[in-house]
Protein backbone atom coordinates (compact mmCIF):
# COMPACT_ATOMS: atom_id res chain seq x y z
CA UNK A 1 0.00 0.00 0.00
CA UNK A 2 1.63 2.99 -1.07
CA UNK A 3 0.97 6.75 0.72
CA UNK A 4 -1.67 8.34 -0.66
CA UNK A 5 -2.59 5.81 -3.00
CA UNK A 6 -6.14 4.70 -4.11
CA UNK A 7 -6.56 3.15 -1.15
CA UNK A 8 -5.49 5.56 2.59
CA UNK A 9 -5.41 3.29 5.25
CA UNK A 10 -5.97 -0.58 5.82
CA UNK A 11 -9.46 -0.46 6.73
CA UNK A 12 -9.87 0.99 2.99
CA UNK A 13 -8.20 -1.87 1.48
CA UNK A 14 -10.16 -4.23 3.42
CA UNK A 15 -13.35 -2.59 2.92
CA UNK A 16 -12.33 -3.03 -0.95
CA UNK A 17 -11.75 -6.56 -0.70
CA UNK A 18 -15.09 -7.62 1.21
CA UNK A 19 -17.04 -5.65 -1.76
CA UNK A 20 -14.61 -7.61 -4.44
CA UNK A 21 -15.27 -10.94 -2.58
CA UNK A 22 -19.22 -10.32 -2.44
CA UNK A 23 -19.27 -9.96 -5.70
CA UNK A 24 -17.28 -12.98 -6.58
CA UNK A 25 -19.70 -14.80 -4.44
CA UNK A 26 -22.98 -13.47 -5.50
CA UNK A 27 -23.36 -11.53 -8.32
CA UNK A 28 -20.75 -12.80 -10.54
CA UNK A 29 -22.61 -14.37 -13.71
CA UNK A 30 -21.01 -17.66 -14.68
CA UNK A 31 -20.91 -19.20 -18.18
CA UNK A 32 -21.15 -22.91 -16.94
CA UNK A 33 -24.51 -21.79 -15.07
CA UNK A 34 -26.14 -20.06 -18.17
CA UNK A 35 -24.97 -17.06 -17.13
CA UNK A 36 -26.87 -16.88 -13.73
CA UNK A 37 -25.31 -15.81 -10.83
CA UNK A 38 -23.93 -18.96 -8.08
CA UNK A 39 -27.02 -17.29 -5.97
CA UNK A 40 -29.63 -17.18 -8.33
CA UNK A 41 -28.97 -20.88 -9.80
CA UNK A 42 -28.69 -22.26 -6.21
CA UNK A 43 -31.79 -20.86 -5.30
CA UNK A 44 -33.60 -22.21 -8.81
CA UNK A 45 -32.63 -25.42 -7.97
CA UNK A 46 -33.60 -26.23 -4.29
CA UNK A 47 -36.50 -24.83 -5.32
CA UNK A 48 -36.84 -27.34 -8.33
CA UNK A 49 -35.80 -30.03 -6.12
CA UNK A 50 -38.01 -29.62 -3.36
CA UNK A 51 -40.50 -31.97 -2.56
CA UNK A 52 -43.42 -30.81 0.12
CA UNK A 53 -43.39 -32.67 3.26
CA UNK A 54 -47.13 -34.47 2.45
CA UNK A 55 -46.16 -35.95 -0.83
CA UNK A 56 -42.64 -37.31 0.21
CA UNK A 57 -44.44 -39.61 2.78
CA UNK A 58 -47.28 -40.49 0.14
CA UNK A 59 -47.35 -43.85 -1.58
CA UNK A 60 -47.55 -43.93 -5.46
CA UNK A 61 -51.13 -44.01 -6.73
CA UNK A 62 -51.19 -47.65 -8.37
CA UNK A 63 -49.61 -49.35 -4.50
CA UNK A 64 -52.50 -49.36 -1.67
CA UNK A 65 -51.69 -51.19 1.92
CA UNK A 66 -53.45 -53.65 3.50
CA UNK A 67 -52.58 -54.38 7.12
CA UNK A 68 -48.22 -54.37 7.26
CA UNK A 69 -47.96 -55.75 3.56
CA UNK A 70 -48.10 -53.77 0.39
CA UNK A 71 -50.19 -55.06 -2.85
CA UNK A 72 -50.90 -53.11 -6.16
CA UNK A 73 -53.94 -51.92 -6.72
CA UNK A 74 -56.11 -53.64 -9.31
Amino acid sequence: MHQGGPWRSFDDVEYATLEWVAWFNTTRLLVPLGYLPRTEFEARYYEAVSVPAESALKLPSFWSTRGDSFRQAG
